[in-house]
């Protein structure tokens, strides 16, 4: 079956999936197993996990035990969704899933061992032989946005005293391995203390040893490092695999440059939710009520920013007497200060969540964007006080909102500075301060300056 002509991710297009959708709906329900089965395998694993996303849970469940070919379903369910790997393992049969398990990189396996409740990971673990078990249950040690969560453990290292031509010849056989594209060299304990590429080991000379060839500055991460952090090396040094090592520096894993490619596109979807006002967690939820309590922190945050512009706008609307056209001008100054801010506050999250910003540069950030802020807020001020005075020749109107446009420009420049910043000082993720709390921040904070710069104008010229 494997000699079969697959269908190509290029022909895959919607008219294809409707047509693949109908036909092994059919088939499923003539009970034409035979000619189901060679359907599946000639679908692009990629390919056949979209497809399982079309049918109701449990018939894409059902279709998915009907792969002929364990290698084939292995690269499947590292397609599909979430839920639908939760779905296929906790409702099978172990006996029927443990083949396909066992084909997948053991960090793999251990993700989704981890998605089980205790009692459905327990019956996996069981039926595994003692070394899959005592594998999985290393791997599942450590959180899994961390290396230690992140790595494979099946990795190809060899000891110092090797000879380059015993290296070559231990390559060969390695098929099994996830990636060979770096030769880690251990010593006598399984302390990292080298690597070679490939290259370098096929041009040195055949009787030296590799601790003679090999590079000692090995770039490497503990264990316990975050998954933001991995990625920061991976994409520093434009490594193919980062080595995972223990606080005594004996290697562990690695961590392979597709982990980290997953690790880049999830951090950026959860930063485009959380600006959103919402997280990961509500793609896969069915349920109203949940998405409901996912929701409510985020809108509440809203609310409470609206409710106290109005309440402000109430308390100076008693002592001015031109409230109505200071109101005009309100939805202006409200853009232009949360525009600019949602702009700052996205460069500075994006940067101290790469952990790429020293103190020092963090000030000079600072220092930076409050200047643009005068140039920004001085430009708009100026459009703005000129247009307002034309249209109602207020001096007072005009005296005020070209200030506060300039001083909002400021505040928002400083808000959105230190709210990431402060964010990340206790613990939570910078890019909350994206989405609606400094929106809120900011609007409370326009509304405010707005009146208050207008009650001090008015009260000097007696109005």
């Amino acid at each position: 079956m494997a000699s079969e002509e697959r269908i190509s991710s290029q022909d895959f297009s919607k008219k294809r999936n409707h047509r693949l959708v109908e036909t092994i709906d059919r088939l499923l329900h003539m009970k034409a197993t035979a000619n189901l089965q060679k359907l599946l395998m000639r679908i692009i694993p990629a390919d056949l996990a979209k497809v399982l996303e079309q049918f109701p849970v449990d018939e894409a469940r059902e279709i998915f035990l009907q792969i002929p070919d364990v290698l084939h379903a292995a690269q499947v369910l590292k397609e599909v969704p979430v839920f639908l790997q939760q779905t296929i393992l906790s409702e099978s049969s172990p006996i029927d899933v443990l083949p396909i398990l066992e084909k997948l990189a053991p960090d793999t396996r251990a993700d989704l061992i981890a998605l089980l409740e205790p009692e459905m990971a327990a019956r996996y673990l069981g039926k595994m032989d003692v070394k899959l078990q005592r594998e999985l249950k290393s791997l599942m040690q450590y959180a899994s946005d961390t290396a230690g969560g992140l790595m494979n453990s099946q990795f190809f290292a060899l000891p110092e005293e090797t000879t380059v031509a015993e290296a070559i010849q231990a390559v060969r056989g390695l098929a099994a391995y996830e990636m060979v594209f770096y030769l880690y060299v251990v010593d006598a304990e399984g302390r990292l203390t080298g690597v070679s590429s490939l290259r370098q080991l096929l041009l040195a000379d055949p009787d030296a040893t590799l601790e003679r060839m090999m590079n000692k500055k090995v770039v490497k991460i503990g264990a316990e490092a975050p998954q933001s952090e991995v990625a920061d090396v991976v994409g520093r040094y434009r490594l193919l695999a980062v080595p995972v090592v223990d606080d005594a520096g004996v290697m562990l894993g690695l961590v392979t440059v597709d982990d980290v490619m997953d690790i880049m596109e999830q951090e950026t979807t959860d930063d485009l939710l959380k600006v959103a006002g919402t997280s990961a967690s509500e793609i896969d939820v069915p349920s109203p009520w949940r998405i409901f309590r996912i929701r409510l922190p985020w809108m509440m945050a809203s609310f409470i920013g609206g409710m106290t512009c109005s309440l402000i706008v109430t308390y100076f609307d008693q002592n001015l007497t031109r409230a109505l056209i200071l109101t005009a001008f309100l939805p202006l100054i409200l853009g232009l200060s949360g525009t600019f801010g949602t702009v700052v506050s996205t460069v500075v999250s994006r940067a101290l969540s790469a952990d790429a910003l020293t103190t020092g540069q963090y000030l000079t950030l600072v220092w930076r964007e409050a200047r643009t802020a005068v140039m920004m807020g001085g430009l708009y001020g100026f459009l703005a006080a000129l247009i307002s005075w034309l249209a109602v020749q207020d001096p007072v109107l005009t005296r005020t909102v070209g200030s506060t446009i300039l001083i909002n420009m400021i505040l928002a420049a400083l808000i959105a500075t230190g709210l990431p910043a402060g964010f990340k000082r206790f613990g939570l993720a910078p890019s909350m301060a994206q989405g609606p709390i400094v929106v809120m921040v900011l609007d409370a904070m326009c509304v405010t300056s707005y009146f208050f710069i207008a009650t001090l104008f008015q009260q000097q010229v007696g109005g």
